[in-house]
C-alpha cells in the first residue's frame, strides 16, 4: 500500500515474502518530446528526441531479423547537415544517440545493398 509520494510502503507480510522496490525516487528526468517510426521491409527505426537534465538528445533505435548488408542510416539535422551510420552487415538491434541543438523531427534515411 502506498503511503505517500512514493517514499514509504507498507508491505503485509504473510509466509516467507520478499519485497524489493527503491526507498529514493530516482534522480534525473527523461521527457519524450517527438517521435517517429519507420519501417521498411525487414527493418524498422524509432527515432526519439528525448531531454535529459536540461539536454536534447536523439535516440534511433534500429532492428532486422534479417541480416543487411552494406546497410546506412542517414538522418539530416534540422541546421543543416545531417548524421550518417554504416553497417558493414546489420542484424538484431542497436541504439545509437547523439546531442541536438533544438526539438524539431526529421525522417530518418536508410538503404541497404542485396547480393
Amino acid at each position: 500500500m502506498d503511503l505517500g509520494e512514493g517514499y514509504r510502503k507498507r508491505v503485509v507480510v504473510q509466509g516467507a515474502t520478499v519485497v524489493d522496490f527503491p526507498l529514493k525516487p530516482p534522480k534525473g528526468l527523461i521527457r519524450a518530446l517527438r517521435s517517429t517510426t519507420l519501417s521498411l521491409g525487414p527493418f524498422r527505426v524509432e527515432k526519439r528526441i528525448l531531454e535529459v537534465n536540461g539536454k536534447l538528445l536523439v535516440e534511433l533505435r534500429l532492428r532486422s531479423d534479417e541480416s543487411l548488408p552494406d546497410l546506412t542510416l542517414t538522418d539530416p539535422l534540422p541546421q543543416g547537415g545531417e548524421k550518417a551510420f554504416h553497417f558493414p552487415a546489420f542484424q538484431g538491434e542497436e541504439v545509437l544517440t547523439y546531442e541536438l541543438n533544438e526539438a524539431f523531427l526529421t525522417d530518418p534515411e536508410v538503404r541497404w545493398r542485396y547480393p
